[in-house]
């Protein structure tokens, strides 16, 4: 049998580096800059919600970017905004998602929760948080939370991550376990669908958690949040 000369070897591995340099730098070339993808995000969101943003940050990947954005009168902690520009490489076709929706409906879900726990009596803060997982491209600017709703009770799947915090000065380990359990208990009647974590903290730190300090709250405090994880709660979409 014969082989290849070390030179012939040498003469198709630097051949192939050529072909595929190229190639590789034809399909960048063949990419819209930084600045028109940037562009177009943005007319979308405005398009769509009919909202201005501010860009964070910038990250491309493979067949995608994503831009990191808050509204202009927003705050760019509380109200990032992850949105999308995708390509197929068997399609010229473009397509954006986002989670701006969930923004946009996120004080009349915790309005919701409120709403259900309060025979409880107590005082305390729920804070939806919207997944980064974009809603359906027909929740736009014109739809609210009742649609949402009542999507939902049509047969289709959303669930939602909310935290609730509660003050606990006058409260003894005991006692916020069978809150813990109680709360779990009233949001799973209540049909509820998703995730919900309960932290109990001090009446000081109570007073001072915000959405834009949450994470900030429930890292550096922990010696003063106890947390209780009620885990995932799906009982179809029963809500009215």
């Amino acid at each position: 049998m014969k082989t290849c000369s070390q030179s012939t070897k040498r003469f198709l591995i630097l051949f192939i580096v050529i072909i595929l340099t190229f190639g590789v730098t034809g399909c960048m070339n063949n990419q819209p800059s930084r600045e028109v993808v940037t562009a177009e995000i943005l007319a979308h969101l405005y398009e769509k919600y009919g909202v201005e943003f501010t860009v964070i940050d910038h990250v491309r990947g493979n067949g995608f970017t994503d831009l990191h954005v808050y509204p202009v009168d927003g705050c760019p902690i509380a109200d990032r905004v992850r949105a999308r520009r995708i390509t197929y490489t068997y399609s010229d076709e473009v397509w954006f998602d986002d989670n701006f929706f969930g923004i946009l409906i996120r004080e009349d879900v915790e309005a919701d929760i409120l709403s259900m726990l309060d025979e409880f009596l107590l005082e305390m803060k729920v804070f939806f948080h919207p997944s980064s997982t974009p809603f359906p491209r027909m929740f736009d600017g014109t739809k609210t939370y009742a649609d949402l709703l009542q999507w939902m009770n049509e047969g289709n799947h959303w669930s939602f991550r909310i935290s609730i915090v509660i003050p606990a000065n006058s409260l003894n380990d005991t006692e916020k376990e069978e809150y813990a359990e109680q709360i779990f208990n009233k949001l799973q009647v209540s049909g509820f669908v998703g995730s919900a974590m309960i932290r109990f903290s001090s009446n000081e730190i109570f007073e001072r958690f915000t959405r834009a300090n949450y994470n900030e709250f429930t890292g550096t405090y922990r010696e003063v949040v106890s947390s209780f994880p009620l885990g995932n709660i799906n009982l179809g979409n029963n809500r009215n």
